[in-house]
């Protein structure tokens, strides 16, 4: 799961409810999060490339990693015309959260070391 659909965390070693199963191990479990009455978003991109990339110890140049993060989310009430109405509370929420990756180039250059 992406961490930002992620709102709360849980891990369980021992004397956990039978709604975890009958495992002897530790449990995980993770609560993804849900829209409000507001609407709210955020949006982010995490950039390497080649103008940003330093020189490996030993290398002659610096490699040319292309890594790019990005991603947004958006969540809020859910309005349907003629069933939900602006001044009764809303009953329907929605969190939509969309994430991608994409690398090009090596994260490194190789570099060839013969001992003397």
């Amino acid at each position: 799961m992406s961490p930002d659909m992620v709102q709360e965390v849980k891990v369980l070693t021992s004397s956990y409810d039978a709604q975890y199963g009958s495992s002897t191990s530790g449990q995980i479990t993770m609560v993804s999060k849900g829209g409000t009455s507001e609407y709210h978003g955020a949006a982010f991109e995490y950039a390497r490339n080649a103008a940003l990339n330093s020189k490996q110890w030993g290398a002659t140049k610096a490699s040319h990693d292309n890594e790019h993060n990005f991603g947004a989310n958006v969540g809020g009430p859910i309005k349907i015309p003629f069933l939900y109405h602006g001044t009764s509370k809303h009953h329907s929420f929605f969190y939509f959260n969309w994430e991608s990756y994409h690398q090009a180039g090596g994260s490194n250059s190789p570099t060839l070391s013969i001992p003397r």
